[in-house]
């Protein structure tokens, strides 16, 4: 288990690295073994990626996360395993790709990225997930969660930031989230002693469906779901 941080920053509205750095501190208890963020700018947003990693697969520093592909094109903050990923090492390698750092199967799925359409990747991966990925070059950002959901992303929508996260303790405690309670979905948690899918307490913030992805292009500003 680790836990994602993804924040975007609109014109109106601003945080520091440090202030970030705390909020992903709140995700510890999905990744004590190491913390870490990274800020950049990109179309004009300020865009800020954290990861809490608990080190399961290859325990070197190599494999931390935020980790950027072998090119710089894309960088991934990676929560999950995914299943086939010797497999697809040899898929990779069959490419005459072999520019391995380490043995982790993040690194194996962000380079998948750098051959293989975002779709194309969703479809011959196995696993259980949830990740981030920038593309740095056409200036999108993706949120996908695996086919069963046993991996949680939450994200929220506002006028200020857009936020994913494992944990929805980390969104709430941003600087101008609005605690406002969705007060359509109470009678939903009386009745279950939960809140369904996709809803959350909260207004404005959701839980990614299983098997779906949303892609933000960021040079539009404007969202595109699939499933």
């Amino acid at each position: 288990m680790c836990g994602i941080l993804g924040l975007i920053q609109n014109h109106d509205f601003s945080i520091s690295s440090s202030q970030f750095e705390k909020i992903n501190m709140l995700n510890f208890h999905r990744g004590p073994d190491v913390q870490n963020t990274l800020s950049l700018n990109l179309s004009n947003y300020k865009v800020n990626l954290g990861h809490t990693r608990l080190s399961i697969q290859d325990l070197s520093e190599k494999a931390n996360q935020p980790m950027k592909s072998y090119t710089g094109k894309y960088i991934i903050s990676f929560n999950g395993e995914i299943y086939n990923h010797l497999a697809l090492r040899k898929l990779l390698e069959s490419k005459n790709f072999n520019q391995w750092n380490t043995n982790s199967d993040t690194e194996t799925l962000l380079n998948l990225f750098e051959f293989y359409s975002f779709s194309e990747v969703l479809n011959i991966i196995e696993g259980m997930f949830s990740f981030i990925l920038i593309d740095l070059n056409e200036k999108k950002i993706f949120f996908a969660r695996d086919s069963a959901g046993e991996k949680p992303l939450y994200l929220c929508f506002n006028k200020l930031f857009i936020c994913a996260s494992s944990d929805l303790n980390a969104i709430k405690n941003i600087p101008g989230f609005k605690k406002n309670i969705n007060k359509s979905v109470l009678s939903e948690y009386l009745k279950y002693n939960y809140i369904p899918s996709p809803y959350t307490i909260f207004e404005n913030t959701f839980k990614l469906p299983p098997a779906s992805y949303i892609e933000l292009d960021l040079k539009l500003y404007k969202f595109k779901e699939f499933k």
